[in-house]
């Protein structure tokens, strides 16, 4: 998430150096994602409607933030 805002803030002169550095590594580690993200969707499947199993943990709390900013941000597809 960091090597995608960081070129939107940078000074407008430096702007495409930097987005050019950071856009190769955000692209390199979004392509990181796809395992951890298919483990959950696993997970979810298997066990239950909930990380934790068949009932509502502490797990899903701790899983909602990074789900939904990583649906924001469009790094999967919810589908």
């Amino acid at each position: 998430m960091v090597f995608d805002i960081i070129p939107s803030h940078s000074l407008w002169f430096v702007r495409p150096l930097v987005s050019g550095m950071f856009n190769f590594v955000a692209t390199h580690y979004k392509n990181d994602l796809v395992a951890p993200f298919e483990l959950m969707e696993a997970a979810l499947s298997d066990q239950g409607p909930w990380f934790a199993g068949q009932k509502l943990g502490l797990t899903d709390f701790c899983m909602s933030w990074p789900m939904d900013l990583a649906s924001q941000r469009g790094y999967f597809d919810e589908k």
